[in-house]
């Protein structure tokens, strides 16, 4: 049966393999929306009916006839066997490198991006007369102290004896060697600083307080850091270590006690006067409020520090006192403690609402030249019995001191630290220093300053620990 062609006869195509000529229709020809009917066509098509190559060629001659375009190289001049000339592509020039980028080696491992160091803001002061509402404007300096200077608000007046910014010269104080870790990488006391500042702007501004909390094992410096920090800062520290948890909420919030005045006519008389606590008096005051064991807190004390914590920014104390003290501006708090992730045996979980009410920051064992300077420090070693210089160590003391530290390293560990009742800290490198500073030989002073310290079964765990390094 003879096949029918629908539609006029645009074109034909030739099958490269079988070398048969198909007529086009304008039906099978209709996406050739370039033909008319009646011009020549020539197209090379496959069986499936698409473009080839030879098509599109031929476009391109028709194209460039019509706009008088010469051609380049055509087939009548060439040369039998002579393949058409192809245009060189133009040159491109290489990518300049930036001057300050060096280009990395393909060999080189890539180092790890460093995490960029807080950005202080420019120093600024509000216009006119301080207050609660433009007290975010006044920015406190990036090094130094901050004091009555940058921190007018404050009611110094009424500041405790007590609770007097601590002595920039003592000794622990001066004793103090920060260092960067992940959570803080410009030390800790740069990021309390940072946090302090954040705190004040969101204060004048409505929002939720910045408070800090502090976690890590026993001895890396959760205790010590916030009195440094107030310290260098001179601004009031009101310290309540919860130890044990038999701090109780009276000692901590306040308390009433009767208390005998004269009359005024020659006679006595009994009266019950209220007296503030460290944290009712740092809600007054201002400064900064360091709660030490934060978990062993007393129940009745969390929940009133919870709306201290917020925007709320208030104690109520009307069961006790019979009034809501409202929280200075600068009042700054802190919280430290032992996670009980870790596993340490006196450690409570926190509650979840002081977590979510902080800024944490993990603070972990420093490394080990960061801690020798401690030691060197505290022992009193000069720099010829022990010299820390860019990480290396080196002196009299040096082989000692570093096996010493490596072996608490390693006691260190959650594997090992988990089963023990206490964990060594940088106070055991301390008497270690001390007694070779003397001429004990480093097996006894290893006895006198740590392994006598364990008794039962927590002391063949560290007489084990302690073989490699001081066989």
């Amino acid at each position: 049966m003879a096949h029918t062609w629908k539609g006029q006869v645009v074109g034909f195509a030739t099958d490269k393999k079988t070398r048969k000529v198909h007529p086009i229709t304008e039906s099978a020809g209709r996406h050739l929306t370039h033909i008319q009917p009646g011009q020549p066509f020539r197209p090379v098509l496959n069986m499936a009916g698409r473009q080839g190559a030879g098509h599109k060629a031929w476009l391109t001659r028709q194209r460039n006839k019509q706009q008088g375009i010469p051609p380049k190289n055509p087939r009548s001049q060439r040369k039998p066997g002579q393949k058409p000339t192809i245009p060189p592509k133009a040159p491109t020039a290489p990518p300049i490198p930036s001057p300050n980028i060096p280009k990395p080696s393909p060999n080189t491992a890539q180092p790890k991006p460093k995490i960029p160091s807080i950005v202080w803001p420019k120093m600024t002061t509000p216009s006119g007369k301080v207050t609660p509402k433009n007290y975010g404007e006044l920015t406190i300096p990036e090094t130094g102290p901050v004091g009555k200077k940058y921190a007018p608000l404050l009611d110094w007046a009424n500041v405790p004896k007590d609770y007097m910014p601590p002595d920039i010269n003592d000794p622990t104080v001066q004793d103090f060697e920060d260092y960067a870790f992940e959570d803080a990488p410009d030390g800790i006391l740069k990021e309390l600083r940072w946090a302090f500042m954040q705190n004040r702007t969101a204060v004048a501004a409505g929002r939720d307080p910045v408070n800090v909390l502090l976690q890590g094992p026993p001895g890396t410096g959760k205790s010590i850091s916030p009195r440094v920090f107030a310290a260098q800062m001179q601004l009031p520290y009101y310290y309540c270590p919860i130890a044990g948890g038999l701090v109780s909420s009276e000692q901590l919030l306040g308390r009433k006690e009767i208390e005998t005045k004269n009359d005024g006519k020659g006679g006595k008389i009994q009266t019950t006067e209220w007296h503030d606590g460290p944290i009712t008096m740092a809600c007054k005051t201002g400064g900064i409020l360091h709660v030490d064991e934060a978990s062993l807190m007393d129940p009745e004390v969390s929940t009133k520090l919870y709306e201290l914590m917020d925007s709320h920014r208030r104690l109520s104390m009307e069961t006790l006192k019979g009034k809501v003290e409202y929280a200075n501006p600068d009042l700054f708090i802190i919280l430290s403690g032992n996670p009980v992730e870790l596993g340490i045996e006196a450690a409570k979980p926190l509650p979840t609402p002081f977590k979510s009410r902080c800024r944490g920051i993990f603070m972990d064992y420093a490394p080990i030249p960061s801690e020798l300077k401690i030691v060197k420090t505290r022992a009193g070693l000069s720099d010829e019995e022990l010299k820390i210089d860019h990480g290396t160590v080196s002196g009299k003391f040096a082989v000692p001191m570093e096996s010493f530290m490596r072996a608490l390293n390693d006691i260190r560990k959650p594997a090992t630290a988990r089963d023990l009742g206490y964990v060594p800290t940088t106070r055991e490198a301390v008497d270690f220093g001390r007694e070779i500073k003397t001429g004990t030989p480093p097996k006894i002073a290893l006895q006198r300053a740590l392994i006598g310290k364990y008794v039962g079964d927590d002391r063949p765990k560290i007489v084990q620990a302690t073989q490699a390094f001081f066989p």
